[in-house]
């Protein structure tokens, strides 16, 4: 079953030899333990010729502090074996089959081997546990994440060809991809964010099989759609991740609001969440074809970074229609302190990020928006606290000045003040008092 090991002895050693005294204790008790899926599929990156600078990129090696095994041991034969020596030992999975070790910095999840089927109206798997490690290997998501290697003597076990599925840039599914999606939805967003991260294509079976099943990802919980996607955002180039969303209609399932816009407003939302720049700033161009944070909204996104691009979407808006392209109104100094104060100067530069995007994507704004908008930006954090655009006075020097007791007011005192400030910029406390005589005496 096992075959000549790719894997270079000196990124697999270290581990092994961590792993050793356990597989050790599994062996002797007649039983085996594998290193399986992500692992072995980074460690099999990390030996390519292209990967020897010491630098990995996305071949993360250090994942391997974050290890999964699989056993043909049940979880309290794993627990028995797999204590002794361990920093820590914690049975919260227990009951799916899992026990997690720390051991020397690892943290290690022992996982007995499964033959799982799918309730067809959840993606919640009915575990059974198992002793064949081919079975349980057909049940991973895709080939490259459906291999092996035995901890006692390094044979690789890789039945599917995901070494040779690695080497030739080819994502594809143990089984046939119609199963495997149907089974777990989820998958379908796995597979965006792997071929983007992997630089992999899909076959011409999984991309149809997405497209047939997209449907089916209403059945997965939105915060667990959430995690995928903002996995992919965070991806150095996520394009063809969104490339493939955008072929299979699985867009549309993610991101219902999009359903009744224009094909060209969902591309420009891919391209827009592809474009370099933070996570941030992605999420924000994503939605921006939508105008509102629903999405967000809908995916359960925390109130922090609904609120965040709630006032990226609308200052953005708010700068683009001050730049406009119809009468080139100039963007000035009094829309981009508004901007600031809304969202804060230290989102400054995921507008400008976005602005950049949507002048060269968007047709409908023109290409010199965000060069006339960096422009002012620039000048304004030159000359001026951008930090402060509140009132000058507080509250209690404003009663000073009027001679007036506590009552609204004052409120209305501060708000002329922060009005003046934001069109007029920053002012002395001499000049806010003689400008706040003449307004309200």
């Amino acid at each position: 079953m096992g075959r000549a090991n790719p894997i270079l002895p000196r990124l697999l050693d270290p581990l092994l030899a961590i792993v050793g005294p356990i597989a050790d204790r599994f062996d002797k008790a007649d039983h085996r333990l594998y290193l399986v899926g992500g692992i072995v599929r980074d460690l099999f990156l990390a030996s390519q010729p292209e990967n020897q600078t010491g630098s990995h990129g996305q071949v993360t090696i250090g994942d391997s502090h974050d290890v999964d095994l699989t056993t043909d041991a049940d979880p309290a034969t794993i627990r028995r074996l797999a204590s002794p020596g361990a920093d820590a030992v914690w049975t919260q999975g227990e009951r799916f089959g899992t026990i997690g070790v720390r051991l020397n910095d690892h943290d290690l999840e022992i996982t007995t081997h499964r033959a799982e089927t799918y309730d067809p109206a959840s993606r919640k798997p009915v575990v059974s546990f198992g002793r064949d490690l081919q079975e349980d290997l057909s049940r991973r998501d895709f080939t490259i994440n459906a291999m092996a290697i035995d901890a006692r003597d390094s044979a690789l076990i890789d039945p599917f060809n995901g070494i040779e599925d690695l080497a030739q840039g080819v994502l594809r599914t143990p089984l046939d991809p119609e199963v495997s999606f149907d089974d777990d939805p989820l998958r379908i967003l796995r597979a965006a964010r792997f071929i983007a991260r992997f630089n992999l294509t899909a076959t011409p079976e999984l991309v149809a099989a997405a497209t047939d099943l997209a449907p089916r990802l209403r059945i997965v919980a939105v915060e667990r759609q959430a995690v995928e996607l903002e996995r992919l955002l965070e991806l150095p180039d996520p394009s063809p991740g969104f490339d493939f969303l955008q072929t299979t209609g699985v867009i549309v399932e993610l991101v219902s609001e999009f359903e009744g816009l224009d094909p060209g407003s969902v591309s420009l939302a891919c391209r827009l969440a592809s474009v370099p720049g933070s996570p941030v700033a992605r999420r924000v161009g994503l939605v921006w074809p939508t105008r509102s944070i629903a999405p967000l909204k809908r995916l359960r996104y925390s109130n922090t970074d609904q609120q965040t691009a709630e006032r990226i979407v609308a200052a953005l808006g708010s700068a683009l229609s001050a730049s406009g392209s119809e009468n080139r109104i100039s963007f000035d100094a009094p829309t981009a302190r508004r901007i600031v104060a809304s969202i804060g100067v230290e989102n400054l530069p995921i507008v400008g990020e976005i602005a950049r995007s949507v002048s060269d994507l968007d047709d409908f704004i023109d290409d010199d928006a965000a060069d006339r908008m960096g422009v002012v930006f620039d000048q304004l954090r030159a000359s001026e606290d951008l930090t402060d655009l509140g009132s000058p006075l507080s509250g209690s020097e404003i009663m000073a000045v009027l001679g007036i007791e506590p009552g609204p007011e004052i409120g209305r005192a501060e708000r002329f003040l922060r009005e003046h400030r934001l069109d007029h910029g920053p002012m002395a406390k001499d000049e806010a008092e003689t400008l706040l005589r003449s307004e309200f005496s």
